[in-house]
């Protein structure tokens, strides 16, 4: 496995306004430092680079794993996941109006994002609302 040096790391921590690239959860909520995801999975021939890294809460890395595509719920068909490198965030997700603990995918890429890194668990939405009290939320 590549390892993370602490140079990569926190060169990706400070692009990223230490917050998961992909749920906007802050670092200030985890107890375990946010995890550095390969946006191109190694498994794919990704490097481990600053070009291919992307700061990710534990929760989005895992359910992320080695994956590039998901399916979109709307169409069912398979589309790319998002991209932090390449892609803008408020491209592709919002902060839901009526509930802004929940994000909801702009795109079929944000749609498909969403579902596969299980976004709006339970577990996300109470981190979201806990954050919200305290103000840390939404970015």
């Amino acid at each position: 496995m590549a390892r993370i040096g602490r140079q990569l790391y926190r060169r990706v921590s400070d692009r990223a306004e230490h917050r998961c690239e992909y749920c906007k959860l802050p670092q200030a909520a985890e107890v375990m430092d946010l995890t550095i995801d390969h946006v191109i999975p190694r498994a794919e021939g990704g490097p481990t680079s600053l070009s291919n890294s992307a700061l990710a809460c534990l929760w989005c890395n895992a359910h992320k794993w080695k994956s590039t595509k998901a399916l979109d719920p709307r169409t069912g068909r398979w589309v790319r996941l998002f991209h932090p490198r390449r892609d803008r965030w408020e491209d592709h997700f919002k902060w839901a109006p009526e509930d802004l603990a929940r994000i909801e995918g702009r795109t079929a890429t944000g749609r498909a994002t969403v579902d596969l890194l299980e976004m709006n668990s339970g577990r996300a939405l109470a981190i979201r609302r806990w954050l919200m009290r305290i103000g840390l939320h939404p970015p």
